[in-house]
């Protein structure tokens, strides 16, 4: 019985060895996802190129990257290549770990019993080795007897059923939830947090301030190579009465309103601006992923229509930021976004377009010099990640060139309406 003992302690003491050699070891070759650098490379997404494997954050950055290789190897960072026979261990190893990972997973109530009773065998052999009389040991004793076999096996059981029900559940819904946030939001929680935040632009702080919007596709066949603006944003304070208000002025929180009112670019194409797609853009103060699929967001502030297909307006009211009593300070964010629907056209969500935040303080009821307003954008479609073009060419304060007369182009699949309508669900 001592020498089954023994051989159980060794073998439960080699398996956790290496476990932990082979996690330390078995490394991959680049760590973040060459397509989307914001995000970590998984073992389970990559590709062969040059005869290097490159690793990937999902299926579809794979894609993306066999369609234009060039573009994505220079962000790849690679580790110093180990020795041949290094690296053969290294994967037996890792394999070998794989294997035990995912039977474990796969049936994770049996697992934590198996650990816990490897646990309790452990901790009984070390005690009746060197302190055999403590009360923990005798404990331990009685749960290493053959009496408690039909409590272990029950154990098992019960751990397994419960597991696997919740494991189910819980898979099932991240899963679901995975992949409903990245068909509607793309990269926007991994690029600018959780919750979106737009940064501040290097300009002094303002309470009216203009803002040009830029396109999100490239092509030479485009105007300007794609550059070019599709929107021009104007923010400010103002009263209930719409009367604008600037620094020094006397306020009350409480009846203020952020205004915004944007316009269409000249040339842009007459698809976006339809009543049928404007119906669909709001304003919120909920930061939440999945907007409608339980719960209306959270003060939604619908938008009017200024001008025919040309302008748009909407308030925000300030007094949903404000709390107790008239503050001398009041601050946060905003967003516009864009219903998303399910195959069944059920509401499933909001895309976040544009987030506006404010900064706003006041000394003996005046507005301070200090008090700020400013606007950012949280969206940008695979083709056009954050990283490949400059700040100021999708959203700046400094204008954005317009399309001039008879440079308007009518290619859907350029223009991405091809790409809006088979994604717009």
């Amino acid at each position: 019985m001592q020498s089954f003992h023994r051989l159980i302690y060794t073998t439960w003491i080699v398996i956790f060895s290496v476990s932990l050699q082979t996690q330390s070891r078995a490394g991959q070759i680049n760590q973040k996802c060459p397509v989307e650098p914001s995000r970590n490379a998984s073992a389970k997404y990559f590709a062969e190129h040059s005869g290097q494997k490159i690793y990937f954050c999902c299926a579809e950055c794979i894609e993306e990257f066999r369609s234009s290789p060039e573009t994505y190897l220079a962000p790849v960072e690679t580790k110093e290549s180990p020795a041949e026979d290094e690296v053969k261990i290294a994967e037996k190893a890792k394999w070998l770990f794989d294997q035990v990972w995912n039977a474990a997973s796969k049936m994770a109530g049996i697992a934590v019993v198996i650990l816990l009773f490897l646990s309790v065998f452990t901790l009984h052999y070390t005690l009746s080795k060197f302190i055999p009389g403590t009360r923990i040991a005798k404990y331990t004793k009685m749960l290493m007897a053959r009496k408690a076999l039909p409590l272990w096996l029950g154990l098992l059981l019960g751990a397994e059923a419960i597991s696997a029900h919740l494991m189910h559940y819980i898979t099932r819904k991240s899963i679901r939830d995975s992949t409903l946030e990245h068909a509607i939001h793309y990269t926007t929680f991994v690029e600018y947090g959780d919750p979106p935040l737009p940064s501040r632009p290097d300009i002094p702080p303002r309470v009216n301030a203009v803002f040009y919007r830029g396109n999100d596709e490239r092509n030479p066949s485009l105007f300007n190579g794609g550059n070019y603006r599709t929107a021009t944003f104007h923010i400010d304070l103002c009263t209930q009465d719409g009367e604008p208000v600037i620094h020094g002025d006397p306020v009350h929180f409480k009846s203020l309103f952020f205004r915004v009112r944007f316009q269409r670019a000249a040339g842009t194409p007459e698809y976006f601006w339809k009543p049928s797609r404007m119906a669909n853009i709001y304003a919120t103060r909920d930061p939440g992923k999945f907007h409608w699929r339980n719960t209306e967001p959270a003060e939604v502030v619908p938008m009017t229509e200024s001008v025919p297909m040309q302008e748009w307006t909407f308030h925000y009211p300030l007094a949903s930021f404000t709390k107790g009593n008239e503050p001398n300070s009041v601050s946060g964010t905003f967003y516009i976004c864009e219903k998303r629907f399910n195959d069944s056209d059920e509401l499933i969500g909001g895309r976040f377009h544009c987030a506006f935040s404010f900064d706003l303080h006041r000394k003996s009821s005046f507005l301070e010099p200090d008090s700020d307003i400013w606007m950012g954008a949280l969206y940008r479609k695979r083709s056009l990640r954050i990283w490949e073009i400059p700040e100021s060419e999708w959203l700046s304060t400094k204008a954005i060139p317009e399309i001039t007369d008879g440079h308007s182009s009518k290619d859907p699949v350029l223009l991405g309406i091809k790409d809006h309508e088979q994604n717009r669900n």
